[in-house]
C-alpha cells in the first residue's frame, strides 16, 4: 500500500512512483483498489449534522512498465493498495 497526500490548497498534483525496486514474480504489480478523500475545504469534517461531509472517492491509478501514476486534487490524501 502507498499513502499520498497532495496539500496544496489549489492545484491538482501528478504523481509517479517508481516500483521497479520491488520484488516481482514475472509480472508487474496490479492496482487492487484505490480511493481519496479529497475536500475543497481543508478544515472541513463530518459532523452529526453533516455525516457524509467528507467521504472516499474512487482514485484512478495507473500501472505501466513499473511506474504507478495517479493525479490528486487540491486538499486530498490518497491510498493505492496492489499486488507485488
Amino acid at each position: 500500500m502507498i499513502l499520498l497526500v497532495n496539500r496544496d490548497e489549489h492545484n491538482a498534483h501528478d504523481v509517479t512512483i517508481g516500483l521497479t525496486s520491488l520484488p516481482r514474480l514475472g509480472e508487474w504489480p496490479s492496482v487492487t483498489s484505490s480511493q481519496m478523500l479529497p475536500s475543497d475545504d481543508i478544515y472541513r469534517t463530518n459532523t452529526a449534522d453533516e455525516p457524509d461531509g467528507v467521504t472516499l472517492q474512487p482514485l484512478s491509478a495507473a500501472l505501466d512498465e513499473g511506474r504507478m501514476t495517479v493525479s490528486l486534487p487540491p486538499v486530498t490524501w490518497a491510498s493505492v493498495r496492489f499486488t507485488a
